[in-house]
This record gives structure tokens, C-alpha cells and sequence, in this order.
């Protein structure tokens, strides 16, 4: 029987905003798949530096792009840098837009470009490694497989909680909701890991009330949510096929007849 496609009601790049500890998660002895980088291919180049790609890329990119913007050679072990470090653009849309100038790391032989926020490492070498203002290179990347896939499985185990208070399928839904799962989703690849059980991960348990959640554990908001405390929320898009039930107030017991023994005025 084929699965029912389920919601996603986060993304990528939301999981790895919350932090997720890269290298404890996915260092190269790791069981997790950190997402792939390609090769870079060379757009432009007059000089002759050398660029390689890695890293754990957050979300989908097309066309990541990087671009010399400052002249320069990186420096090589035992000898002196006769100028100055090259200067680089970054940009994940083809060229479009670019990120403001970065200076290349001093590492000698072999330095590097980190963009934090997409999560790749642009490494720079060569044997005679020196850059030329505009030369570009292009890449593309995608997010780790486990990550794509655990996230329709815990929105999936969320609409569990939801199904008895609110319209599914949900066609808005609150953003406290989407990191709610961006949490599950994190707390999911820390056992896989095989980690649940240290001391230090335990900040992570989806049971454990967080600071970053308002002082709500992700487990505490989807029984709040269950119970239909948030039903007035008007991010929760009404806009499902099920059946809610109102919750209604038990009636009050009715007076015996007047003259029983059970009657008082």
C-alpha cells in the first residue's frame, strides 16, 4: 500500500538554523549524509588558483557562485607572500546578487572561504596560487538526505497531535509549528547518530523545556496544541476537509421536581 505524502511544514535550512552541531553530527566517521557539493566548474579565470567545494549545504542550490574581487595569491609555507590576500564574493542565486567581500583565510597552501549560512567551504589552492579579480567558479548543492526525509516524517507525527483539534491538511500554520519541527527533525538525527544517551545532547531532547521555545518543550506545545488551545490561533489555516467538534460546556444538572424529597428552593 503506497504511503500518503505527508506535509513538510519546515525546511532545511530551518533545521540548521537551530544550530545543529556539524561536526559532532556529521564528521567523517558519521552514519549521517552531510548533502553533496559539486565540483566547481570555472565560469571565468585569467589567473591560476585552483577552487574545490565541500561542507554540509542547507538547503538547495542551483547555482551557488564564487568571484575573486580583490587580486591576490594565498600564502604558501616558506615563503613569503610577495602582496596581498585575494578578496572573494559569494553568491547562491547565479550571480544576481552578491555577498560583500571576504578575505580569504592565511592558512598557507591550502586556505578557505566559509559561508556560514548556506553551509559550504570554498577551498583555494594550486600550484601557483594566485587569483585574479574575476575569476568565478559555480557549483551546485543539496541538503543532507536525511534531513530532507525526516522532515515529512516528523510534520507527518505532529498532524497526530493535531488531527483531533484542528482541519487537516493545514494550509497555514503558525511558525512556532515549523521549528517545533525543525527540532524533532534534530532530535531524530542525534539518535540515529547513535548520541541520545550523552549528557551533552540532552539539551536537545524534544521532552526537555527550552529557553530557545519560549520555555515550552516541542512535546509540551503538541499536547497543548492537541488539548485545542491554540484552536483561536489564526495561523492555523482552517482550511482542511475533517471535522472539528466544538468543545462543549457539561451542562448543569437539572433541579428535582418541586415537592420531591431532593427539592430545595
Amino acid at each position: 500500500m503506497p504511503v500518503a505524502t505527508a506535509p513538510s511544514y519546515t525546511t532545511p535550512a530551518r533545521v540548521w538554523r537551530l544550530g545543529l552541531p556539524f561536526h559532532t553530527l556529521f564528521g567523517k566517521s558519521s552514519n549521517l549524509s552531510p548533502g553533496v557539493v559539486s565540483v566547481p566548474a570555472v565560469v571565468a579565470q585569467t589567473g591560476d588558483g585552483v577552487v574545490d567545494a565541500e561542507g554540509g549545504p542547507h538547503d538547495s542550490y542551483a547555482d551557488l557562485r564564487i568571484r575573486c574581487s580583490r587580486a591576490g595569491e594565498i600564502n604558501r609555507r616558506g615563503i613569503a607572500n610577495p602582496g596581498q590576500l585575494p578578496q572573494f564574493q559569494l553568491s547562491d542565486d547565479g550571480g544576481t546578487t552578491w555577498d560583500r567581500p571576504v578575505t580569504c583565510s592565511t592558512d598557507p597552501n591550502r586556505a578557505f572561504v566559509d559561508d556560514i549560512e548556506r553551509g559550504i567551504r570554498w577551498i583555494l589552492e594550486g600550484d601557483n596560487p594566485n587569483f585574479d579579480a574575476g575569476d568565478e567558479w559555480s557549483a551546485t548543492a543539496a541538503p543532507s538526505r536525511d534531513i530532507v526525509e525526516l522532515i515529512p516524517v516528523c510534520s507527518s507525527g505532529c498532524d497526530q497531535f493535531l488531527v483531533g483539534s484542528y482541519c487537516l491538511p493545514l494550509e497555514t500554520w503558525p511558525e512556532f509549528l515549523e521549528r517545533v519541527v525543525a527540532w524533532l527533525v534534530r532530535w531524530e538525527l542525534i539518535v540515529k547518530r547513535g548520541l541520545a544517551a550523552d549528557q551533552d545532547m540532552q539539551q536537545y531532547n524534544p521532552e526537555q523545556r527550552q529557553m530557545s521555545l519560549m520555555g515550552w518543550s516541542a512535546i509540551g506545545w503538541l499536547q497543548a496544541a492537541q488539548r485545542g488551545d491554540f484552536q483561536d490561533d489564526p495561523q492555523f489555516g482552517k482550511n482542511g476537509t475533517a471535522v472539528v467538534f466544538p468543545q462543549f460546556v457539561r451542562p448543569a444538572l437539572a433541579k428535582p421536581p418541586f415537592g420531591s424529597r431532593m427539592w430545595r428552593a
